[in-house]
């Protein structure tokens, strides 16, 4: 694979593997399932392929393939014809100690002042030379669709050590205790050691994000928005200033070219007015003078009419007095002779 490709452990786990046969045949060899980095070096060094089982009964060991010894072929990769390009010939070749080499994926990533920042998720490197470029923080993927991916420049990566982060192995059973308090905890525990720089990484890409961004651009389309609108109407005043200002002198003339026969009019007219306010006025006056004396006539009957019901209504209750004295004393009397007799 050419030096400028930049690939990721993502992209290539669970791809394809397969070699050269006779006669130029693919062979399917199996499927990429780690990724062995150098012991010290920021450098991916080959990748572990599982082997399909034979018969689906016997079990076959799995294969390491060096990085620099695969290419792309119709979406899958193909080993080189090399005679070192797998197995222990292609670690001998590379110059490592397989024992002390490191899978960085899944590993815990721990800061200097010993804060840690998640495990790894994937490494991007160098198609060609396996020189790591970034590594992706692995954080969970509700935290990866809400907050986005935090990623982290080789810059960052101070490499691998040993005696800090999560425990990769646990003592053997049959190892004695003499044994198990000589080995040293060191070797119990291993991370990827960052610089403190990398606290300050933000994640970037996820909903939090794109719904801040959709604000800021809201908040930014409404303010070009009014602005747009503030100019127009500033430029719709201008205009209607402009056209005022064209027209008034139009208007003005034509103004006093029509003063003249409107006043013409109103001269007029006005005598006619003025008589006929006039003859309204003589004809109030008249329609009081006639209507006045049957008004006071009608009052004046009126009060005879009153005056005479109020002196018959005391005519009548006079008259009712008397009826109830009479009564008063003919019912006296007939107690009188009641007594009279019982005597």
């Amino acid at each position: 694979m050419p030096d400028s490709t930049v690939l990721s452990t993502k992209a290539l786990y669970n791809r394809s593997v397969a070699e050269r046969g006779k006669k130029d045949k693919i062979r399917r060899i199996g499927k990429v399932r780690r990724f062995v980095f150098h012991p010290k070096e920021k450098r991916l060094i080959g990748v572990v392929v599982k082997r399909p089982d034979v018969a689906l009964m016997f079990h076959r060991s799995d294969l390491f393939v060096a990085i620099d010894s695969l290419t792309w072929e119709d979406d899958q990769l193909i080993v080189s014809d090399g005679p070192a390009s797998s197995g222990s010939a292609a670690i001998e070749r590379l110059g490592v100690d397989w024992n002390k080499c490191v899978m960085w994926v899944g590993m815990q990533l721990v800061c200097e002042d010993g804060t840690s920042l998640g495990h790894v998720g994937s490494v991007e490197f160098d198609a060609g030379t396996g020189k790591v470029r970034n590594l992706i923080i692995d954080e969970g993927a509700t935290a990866h669709a809400l907050l986005g991916v935090t990623t982290v420049p080789a810059s960052l990566i101070l490499g691998f050590r040993w005696g800090v982060g999560d425990k990769l192995r646990d003592l053997d059973d049959d190892i004695d205790q003499e044994e198990a308090q000589a080995e040293s905890e060191e070797w119990q525990r291993g991370a990827i050691l960052l610089s403190d720089e990398a606290l300050e990484l933000q994640p970037e890409g996820g909903l939090a994000e794109a719904a801040a961004k959709g604000s800021v651009v809201a908040v930014q389309k409404t303010k070009e928005a009014a602005s747009t609108i503030k100019e127009t109407a500033s430029v719709v005043k201008e205009k209607a200033t402009q056209a005022a200002e064209e027209f008034r002198p139009k208007a003005e003339a034509k103004v006093e070219e029509f003063r003249p026969k409107a006043e013409a009019v109103a001269e007029e007219y006005r005598p006619k007015v003025e008589q006929a306010t006039s003859a309204a006025k003589q004809k109030d006056e008249e329609v009081s003078s006639a209507v006045k004396p049957v008004v006071s006539s009608v009052a004046k009957k009126t009060g005879e009419v009153v005056n005479k019901g109020a002196f018959a209504l005391g005519k009548q209750i006079g008259k009712s007095s008397g009826m109830f004295s009479g009564f008063m004393d003919e019912y006296r009397k007939a107690l009188r002779d009641e007594d009279d007799d019982k005597q």
